[in-house]
């Protein structure tokens, strides 16, 4: 694949050991234009902007779409740029965030924090749009109703992670 980096995760653990790679893309809006390039052996050999070629194995890693790569793998060819892509909350389906899988966006949207219990150990935060969501049971009666807003709340939130692995 070529495309420009658009995220640079590459170093020892506990960071990702790899960085996003996004193409120009297929004309697609389904389908992601983004994929996780791991490198397994810690180096760093991109930042953000270069254009790259990588060439190396397709598989899943935790749900997530990867290619696993070597330094001999990986060749730079210069700089470039990519937009980000808007993504708005809530979403339609909850598979509707895999077509942005390893893509660079942007959240034109204010959104609220919602959750932090994971900030400390995992630095992570729960973010949605609409302001902060609401426990079903706070709102309606335990059963059908609160069951349907909790899944309305499942497509109006988005996990920001700051890549740690804390």
């Amino acid at each position: 694949v070529r495309g420009v980096v658009v995220g640079d995760y590459e170093g020892a653990t506990p960071g990702l050991r790899g960085f996003y790679l996004q193409d120009a893309g297929d004309g697609d809006p389904a389908t992601s234009d983004g994929i996780f390039v791991f490198n397994f052996q810690n180096l760093n050999l991109v930042s953000v902007g270069d254009r790259v070629t990588v060439t190396g194995t397709a598989g899943e890693n935790q749900g997530q779409t990867q290619i696993s790569a070597t330094d001999t793998n990986v060749t730079l060819c210069g700089t470039g740029s990519v937009d980000p892509t808007p993504v708005t909350l809530p979403m339609a389906s909850a598979n509707d965030l895999e077509k942005y899988e390893g893509m660079l966006v942007t959240m034109p949207q204010t959104l609220s924090v919602t959750e932090h219990f994971q900030l400390g150990r995992f630095g992570q935060v729960v973010v949605s749009s609409g302001g902060r969501l609401q426990q079903p049971t706070n709102v309606v009666a335990p059963g059908p109703d609160a069951a349907a807003l909790q899944a309305q709340n499942n497509l109006n939130r988005l996990i920001i992670d700051d890549a740690s692995q804390g």
